[in-house]
């Protein structure tokens, strides 16, 4: 499925593997501001609030603080 908006584009892609388990893959292309900082502070924003509404929408524990940075997992299986 594919929206075009306001702010760039959203494709969301429903997969499924061969043992049935499925997964939603979300991509979002966003146009940022052109001033370097506030285009800093809105991939970062999105990134988070993103994530809380994963979180959400999935029945996850939400951050006790939001995460700062790009968090990267060394897990070789599953979400959290």
């Amino acid at each position: 499925m594919t929206w075009r908006t306001r702010y760039g584009r959203l494709v969301a892609t429903r997969i499924e593997d061969i043992d049935g388990n499925g997964r939603m893959e979300i991509r979002v292309s966003a146009r940022l501001d052109v001033d370097e900082r506030t285009a800093h502070v809105q991939a970062q924003q999105l990134a988070v609030r993103v994530d809380e509404i994963v979180r959400e929408v999935m029945g996850l524990p939400a951050f006790d603080a939001p995460p700062v940075g790009p968090q990267i997992s060394s897990r070789s299986t599953g979400y959290r």
